[in-house]
């Protein structure tokens, strides 16, 4: 038998860590990092390479091409702030998880196994 230590806090009600993103069924969450590279705008245009399965994060200021992102500070003792974009659409693209981002070029990248679609 071979046991491996889960970290803690990895499942259910987890905070996302600073680098990365939470897709849910409702909506997508970025970790602080991340919220620092979007901090100044309002939007976040998605970006999707179907040869990698790498989908991209950019901020904007676009309306018209980029999905408006909420910024939330729960109500607990800590100010937790949180930044958020709908996920209707994008959960038919990709999968529901965590992942791990890495910052280039003024992008959030992230890579899935699969795409969905």
């Amino acid at each position: 038998m071979s046991f491996e230590l889960l970290p803690k806090g990895l499942y259910h009600g987890r905070h996302i860590m600073t680098n990365e993103v939470s897709v849910r069924k409702t909506c997508i969450s970025f970790g602080k990092e991340i919220i620092e590279l979007f901090k100044e705008t309002r939007y976040v245009n998605v970006y999707v390479d179907k040869e990698t399965n790498e989908i991209a994060f950019e901020p904007t200021n676009n309306e018209i091409t980029g999905y408006k992102a909420s910024m939330k500070t729960s109500m607990n003792s800590k100010g937790k702030v949180e930044r958020r974009i709908g996920n209707s659409h994008l959960c038919k693209i990709i999968p529901i998880g965590i992942y791990i981002a890495t910052i280039k070029d003024g992008l959030a990248i992230i890579k899935v196994e699969e795409l969905l679609k």
